[in-house]
């Protein structure tokens, strides 16, 4: 696979590998239907899965051998989807598949007997209906065999090898009639057809955006094994494959009919969209992002393309742009006509829908209902519909399609690329509500805020101009901080290898992936010695050669115990010998460790014998391995974490997706702009991040921070300050103790101060007394002021009845001594009532 499979995608890959190898075992031995469903929500990178499983069965992985002979089919009910899904999979898989397995099935050319082994066909239902060619034996095209002939016979020949996919989960805005006649063609692969002779197929994988749609197609199903592979929503959220907001602007009552001037405003939200990814992109370099502009019109007029104005909708765009729009940069998606047409004096082109992401060029695209279906373009990322409120499920649909990320994370420095916005004049409240609901039907996982007449639930605040030097003294510090993953590593030794790799492309340090396998070819080198020192060597070696094959006799309807018979030793086939080596290779996750090592112990014994002291090093020291490389692991991970969180945000992410399956990784915090929080009732001056008043708004649940941050104001040496709390930026974080448990602990404040010159950072937590968990957050910010040496106060707060404010700092010597001797609450109270006395 061309593509890193996220945290989630490798567990569930695993899970459905798992799942293929133990059907097809039930299907060999008893020749019973398998059935296994995967559903997903929208964005969870189902055709990515399937892409690796479709590889892991082919070519084989560290737990399962290769079965280069497997047949696919890929079914869906559309040809354009196929043709993406084709095109997907092909640019995922050339380097272990190739292209040339890549099959479309066409009614007009195909006419086999039997599918090929090691194929991946791809076939539609509409290709399947009662007139088409490929169901209809003789006539023009001479055809020997129908489609049902040609799978009836590989289901009798290649049964247990066969496998089908069903592509349920891209359904779109199908009309009703059109959806149930596909699912009645399905069903003719799921349940069997006697009428066309094809009996069931025997190895069924379907995948669904819900799991009551895949349940409606296999309804009725009683004699087949079903097992089920389910991916949760907040595991796509977390892995920052989808938006983390979907933005939907509807105009206030009475203002329906307002079109172009949302249209102007969407305009500019997609302007600004433009400009953010280009900042991006200067800051980050990687891939570059080109922003599409969708629009959805109304269906033909009289006259017209469409009863939506079309002139008028790129007068207003070209406006907002101040220039004119080249051809090339508009096309239109329309289903008819499908050729060139002219808006504005403009050539607009005919575009299929599965070609707009890949077509860099294009800018603005105009389409009716034809986007909902077939359709993956993550660089749409704000929309608007002309569409009247009774079409808000096909606005559902479309919003589905476009809530990917197009760099597949997160964006940590510019938290606006994180949203995709909708802009529906011709909606109200009502309506808008109902749009939510059916995103949620739709399995679309990401966050949805909506808005009215402009209003927003957050505020945006930029960094105070003449505090900006502020930020970035900030951000060049590289603090600490923790991301917490409920994930954990299932391999430190590819983990190890993943962050030596990024060490040694993105750091000088060009060493660390070479020092780190010579290292491991030396503890290789090391077991073997031992072997041989113990006299174990020969007697191991010699088992590679000795298949040992037991034998036993059961007396049948007259004993319930097997009567051995004794054993028989046959000579080990070269081919197995090579096959075991092969799987160690994979175990060991890096094919250069093996390579190294035969490259040095070859100057001793033969290559055959040096593949064997390889099985031999991973069938008995894995752990041993792994525990050297947890401990390397984490050495490098402190080495260089500095170095490459504080480079740039590409960078950054690729450590944090190394390292985040770490319980509670070390990461960098750093700030950006906008600031995006919920806002709050009460304007606050000196905060670092501020609106066009130079303030902002909190809402805080007791007086003690009001009074806490009145303090902080009157100091002398006081600078600005930060409210440090979860909103559209990552919050500087902590790990606090709970029992066995480890839990997030998010600091109320941060304060900066100015001593002698130069810029101090400070932790402040206002806590009351009474909370259980004062002596927890106390230990957490002691343990956070040993590992981070340049904040200066780090100080748990609490404000007595007489208004006086008494601090500890866990910086202070006095203090973390008498630390030492706290292992509960009260004894923390009485620490205070000693040091502020």
């Amino acid at each position: 696979m061309k593509v890193t499979l996220i945290d989630f995608q490798e567990e569930k890959l695993d899970e459905l590998r798992e799942y293929c190898n133990d059907a097809q075992a039930e299907y060999g031995k008893r020749g019973k239907q398998q059935i296994i469903s995967l559903t997903a929500p929208t964005g969870a990178g189902k055709t990515i899965l399937m892409s690796a499983l479709i590889e892991s069965v082919m070519c084989g992985n560290e737990k399962y051998v290769a079965q280069p002979d497997s047949v696919f089919i890929w079914l869906s009910d559309m040809p354009d989807l196929n043709e993406q899904s084709k095109q997907k999979i092909m640019d995922e898989t050339e380097n272990s598949i190739g292209y040339g397995n890549f099959v479309t099935i066409k009614d007009e050319e195909f006419d086999q007997e039997i599918l090929n082994d090691g194929v991946v066909y791809f076939l539609n239902t509409q290709k399947l209906g009662i007139n088409s060619n490929l169901t209809k034996k003789g006539g023009g095209d001479k055809r020997q065999f129908t489609i049902w002939q040609t799978l009836q016979n590989t289901i009798r020949e290649k049964g247990n090898r066969l496998y089908l996919i069903i592509d349920e989960a891209h359904r779109g805005s199908s009309k009703q009639t059109d959806i149930e006649k596909a699912n009645t063609i399905m069903q003719k692969f799921i349940k069997g057809s006697e009428d066309d002779g094809l009996d069931r197929l025997p190895m069924v994988i379907g995948m669904s955006a819900t799991i009551e749609r895949f349940n409606k197609l296999v309804a009725g199903i009683t004699s087949a094994t079903t097992r089920s592979c389910e991916i949760e929503a907040k595991d796509v959220i977390e892995s920052g494959l989808l938006k983390d907001n979907i933005e939907i602007e509807y105009p206030a009552p009475g203002q329906s009919e307002r079109v172009m001037t949302m249209l102007q405003l969407a305009t500019r939200e997609w302007i600004h969209k433009c400009e953010h990814w280009q900042k991006h992109h200067e800051r980050n370099g990687g891939e570059e992002v080109n922003p599409i502009f969708t629009i959805q019109v109304e269906n033909k007029g009289n006259d017209s393309y469409s009863v939506s104005d079309l002139d008028e909708c790129l007068r207003v765009i070209e406006s907002e742009l101040g220039r004119k729009l080249e051809r090339g940069e508009v096309v239109h998606s329309f289903g008819n006509p499908q050729t060139e047409i002219k808006i504005n004096n403009l050539i607009v082109p005919y575009l299929e829908a599965s070609r707009i992401q890949d077509s860099d060029e294009v800018k603005i695209v105009f389409f009716k209902e034809s986007l909902s279906t077939g359709w993956d373009c993550p660089r749409a990322e704000t929309m608007m519909s002309f569409r009247v409120a009774t079409d808000y499920t096909y606005i559902a649909q479309l919003v589905g399609r476009i809530v990917r990320t197009p760099l597949h994370r997160r964006i940590e420095d510019d938290v606006t690329l994180n949203d995709v916005h909708l802009f529906l004049p011709r909606f109200d409240e009502e309506t808008v509500k109902k749009v939510v609901a059916s995103l949620r039907s739709e399995g679309v996982a990401s966050g949805v805020s909506t808005s009215r007449g402009g209003d927003k639930e957050y505020q945006t605040l930029y960094v105070a101009e003449d505090k900006r030097d502020v930020l970035e003294w900030i951000n060049s510090m590289g603090l600490l901080t923790y991301v917490m993953s409920s994930s954990k590593i299932s391999s430190y030794l590819n983990s190890v290898y993943k962050l030596a790799n990024l060490i040694k492309n993105e750091t000088p340090d060009k060493t660390v992936k070479r020092n780190l396998t010579k290292e491991i070819v030396n503890i290789m080198c090391s077991y073997v010695e031992k072997l041989q020192a113990s006299g174990a060597y020969e007697e191991k070696i010699k088992s590679f050669d000795e298949y040992i094959v037991n034998g036993g006799s059961l007396a049948y309807l007259r004993s319930e115990e097997m009567e051995g018979r004794g054993s028989r030793i046959w000579r080990t086939l070269d081919y197995d010998i090579e096959r075991e080596y092969k799987l160690a290779d994979h175990k060991l996750a890096q094919g250069e460790i093996a390579t190294d090592y035969l490259a040095v112990a070859s100057e001793h014994y033969d290559i055959m014998e040096c593949e064997k002291q390889v099985v031999l090093f991973v069938n008995n020291c894995l752990d041993e391995l792994e525990s050297y490389a947890k401990e390397r692991f984490k050495e490098l991970k402190k080495n260089y974490r500095k170095v490459l969180t504080t480079r740039n945000e590409v960078v950054t992410t690729k450590y944090e997706r190394i390292v985040k399956q770490n319980p509670n990784p070390e990461s960098t915090w750093k700030l950006h702009e906008p600031f995006i929080l919920p806002k709050g009732e009460v304007a606050y001056k000196h905060h670092l991040f501020v609106d066009a008043n130079g303030e902002a708004t909190f809402n805080f649940t007791s007086g003690w921070e009001s009074k806490l941050l009145e303090a902080e104001f009157a100091r002398e040496d006081f600078v600005c300050w930060i409210r440090n709390v979860e909103g559209r930026q990552a919050p500087l974080t902590l790990i606090r103790k709970e029992g066995k448990q480890e839990k997030k602990f998010i600091p109320d404040f941060i304060v900066i101060r100015k001593e002698n010159g130069s810029y101090t950072f400070n932790i402040l937590e206002p806590h009351r007394a009474n909370e259980a968990d004062n002596y927890s957050k106390a230990e957490a910010m002691v343990n956070y002021a040993k590992k981070e040496s340049q904040v200066d106060d780090i100080e748990l707060i609490r404000i007595e009845r007489d208004d006086k404010i008494v601090r500890l700092d866990f910086n202070d010597e006095d203090v973390i001594e008498e630390m030492a001797h706290v292992n509960d609450n009260a004894q923390l109270t009485a620490l205070f009532k000693k040091m502020n006395e």
